[in-house]
């Protein structure tokens, strides 16, 4: 018990101290900078970028103060392998998912927008992902893993995952459960890879790909897509408000891939007992 409550304490006192340092961000010295306000990407950048600071800020506080570099982060081992399969996985699950949209005739991409520095928008929402990862299965997950098991980090990281997601809520079970389910996959890829790389990845072709290019993913109001996307038919395919985040078709998808990299695990397993 005192174990637990160990871990418990550490888990609230990361998120005190990071919600400490994200309230930092909101000061107007850093939220508005001057350098930063000449347009809309570069605002949106800084405003990515800051937070990802005070995450990884935190993290080095936690991994090198409280746990005495004994709980470490990794980023990227095999460089190779964990990007080839990150790209693999995310290409697969965005885009079986909008080809099943499209064959179901709810999904149409009309006429195109004229983006200014989609490069800048395309970094902003790389730095965001790598925000997100960092901070649920950055230290808490790899603390939790440390101190309890496997199962309990996944577990926890995807019911914070899911809590900062509070959108989904609005629009009820399904867009709930895409984000419970899209975490399990990050987090199986995680413990497969024992590194962030290969989530990052996914998560970011979905974001990217998803929203700035086909505009069906919703991110921050003021991020811009390059296809003006229209779904229209049955609420339970469309998403609602969500778009296809709150898809069924992603559901079904997000358990395919959850077996799809459950089948690479235990195939890695299976080869490293028969060596």
């Amino acid at each position: 018990m005192k174990k637990i409550l160990i871990t418990i304490g550490k888990v609230f006192g990361f998120f005190i101290l990071w919600a400490i340092f994200i309230s930092i961000c909101s000061m107007d010295f850093l939220d508005k900078p001057p350098l930063v306000q000449e347009n809309s990407a570069t605002s949106r950048l800084w405003w990515e970028l800051t937070p990802l600071t005070m995450t990884i800020i935190v993290t080095l506080i936690f991994e090198k103060g409280i746990e005495k570099r004994q709980v470490h982060v990794k980023l990227i081992e095999k460089p190779f392998r964990d990007l080839i399969l990150g790209i693999s996985l995310g290409v697969i699950w965005l885009g079986a998912t909008v080809l099943i949209l499209k064959c179901l005739g709810v999904i149409y991409f009309e006429n195109k927008n004229d983006i200014k520095h989609m490069w800048i928008w395309a970094i902003a929402v790389f730095i965001n992902v790598i925000m997100q990862e960092y901070l649920v299965r950055g230290y808490i997950f790899q603390t939790i893993k440390s101190n309890h098991n496997i199962i309990a980090a996944t577990i926890v990281s995807t019911l914070i995952f899911t809590a900062l997601h509070p959108g989904a809520f609005e629009v009820g079970i399904i867009g709930v459960l895409n984000v419970l389910t899209m975490s399990i996959f990050a987090s199986l890829l995680l413990i497969y890879t024992k590194t962030l790389i290969a989530p990052i990845i996914v998560h970011f072709i979905w974001n990217a790909v998803g929203c700035l290019y086909l505009g069906g993913v919703s991110l921050a109001d003021d991020y811009p897509h390059l296809w003006n996307c229209t779904l229209a038919g049955n609420k339970l395919f469309t998403g609602g408000i969500a778009r296809i985040e709150g898809s069924i078709v992603v559901l079904i998808m997000n358990f395919i891939m959850i077996i799809i990299v459950g089948v690479i695990m235990f195939r890695s397993r299976y080869s490293n007992q028969s060596k």
